[in-house]
């Protein structure tokens, strides 16, 4: 029987498609570019005498261009050079190992100084500029910077860390000059921003694009999640204390943590404040937003901060008081204070806080299911690494 010719050209048709689509997507998932395509023989030879040249790959799924943008963006967040005196780095209170946190309660800033809070995980979220939205101001609660929620937008962030003569104690108006004396960042600042003047906001907007690179999402909660889909059924890859520990977190702690782990917990739990107060204390030494608006129904009030790879980011709290994790689930227990501010979610039916009173079993479970959060890839992804050699 003689077949029609559009019985061939249409399976032909679908896989040129097809062919075309693989091409892009190859395109796409490029292997990293070689040092030669990236720098002239010249440039190399400036970068290369404090950087690992080998290790600028490509990143992700943006263009050559932008690619500059974060490279300069990634040495400038590991350099020292860029503090007052320069003895320290963005890298020394977000330390890529600890999920871009820091292990005491109060890191050392420029000049022998001490910050006055608990250093933030950049990586507490499973993107950093998924859960910021790039870090331009679109929710100011939701996309709040600083334990007090005072900045909305990550370059305002950064201009106030530069600024803060307890962390990094650089006048923003002497940026500029202080790239531009290193010869391997003006090579890379020239990349980045071809023909532009050397400005604050530029080299802000770098250490931004570079921050934004940030992601955690392949935790053993992630991988159980993605197997069953529904977080309230047990994971098949948990243990018994871990899928125990899920249960009590989703009954106790989802309605103001769920937001950083998840679509699945947003869905389920609705829109989730981002600042609060949790009771800490009845009087704060530190009031928190309070501080920053002097009004006093902010007093105690604080960022709900993202639990992903919680287990790697004590001390805990805004002033680094609890130092494990099992401190922190015995003070929601049995420890919430009655703050005039106290958030509604963590007080009972007669408007008293909440005793969760989980039983040591219980408290070993819920830390267990928190260990479940995280992730590897932010440890291991070379291209969040320090570049220098």
């Amino acid at each position: 029987m003689k077949k029609n010719i559009l019985s061939y050209s249409i399976p032909l048709f679908t896989f040129l498609v097809i062919l075309l689509l693989a091409s892009c997507t190859k395109e796409v998932e490029r292997l990293p570019f070689q040092a030669d395509e990236l720098f002239s023989a010249e440039e190399k030879a400036v970068l290369a005498k404090k950087l690992n040249v080998e290790k600028f790959n490509y990143i992700r799924n943006v263009t050559k261009e932008e690619q500059y943008k974060v490279f300069l963006g990634r040495v400038l967040f590991y350099d020292n050079q860029l503090s007052a005196d320069k003895s320290v780095s963005c890298e020394s209170c977000h330390k890529q190992e600890l999920a871009f946190s820091d292990n005491v309660a109060f890191s050392r800033g420029a000049s022998g100084n001490h910050t006055e809070r608990n250093s933030i995980a950049l990586a507490s979220f499973s993107s950093f500029e998924g859960h910021y939205g790039g870090g331009e101001p679109t929710d100011v609660a939701a996309n709040s910077f600083f334990w007090d929620g005072r900045a909305d937008k990550i370059s305002a962030q950064l201009s106030e860390t530069f600024a803060n003569p307890n962390e990094m104690g650089m006048k923003l108006h002497e940026l500029g000059d202080r790239v531009g004396s290193l010869d391997y960042a003006k090579v890379l600042y020239d990349k980045a921003f071809p023909g532009q003047n050397l400005t604050s906001q530029n080299i802000i907007n770098a250490i931004a694009a570079f921050v934004n690179q940030i992601e955690s999402a392949h935790a053993p909660f992630d991988n159980g999640l993605q197997h069953q889909f529904k977080v309230e059924e047990r994971f098949a890859e948990f243990s018994d204390a871990e899928n125990n520990g899920k249960q009590l977190f989703l009954n106790n702690c989802a309605s103001c943590h769920g937001f950083s782990l998840s679509e699945s917990f947003r869905l389920k739990f609705g829109n989730n404040d981002h600042l609060a107060s949790n009771g800490l204390d009845i009087e704060y030494e530190d009031n928190g937003l309070g501080r920053h608006t002097s009004l006093v129904e902010d007093n105690g009030i604080f960022k709900i901060p993202g639990i992903r790879n919680i287990a790697l980011t004590g001390p805990y709290m805004h002033d680094g008081r609890f130092e494990t994790l099992e401190e922190v689930v015995d003070f929601y227990s049995e420890n919430i204070q009655a703050h005039p501010n106290l958030s509604e979610k963590l007080k009972d039916e007669d408007g008293k806080p909440i005793r969760m009173n989980f039983n040591e079993t219980e408290k070993a479970e819920l830390v267990a299911f928190l260990g479940t959060l995280t992730g590897t890839s932010h440890m291991t992804d070379i291209n969040l690494s320090t570049p220098f050699n």
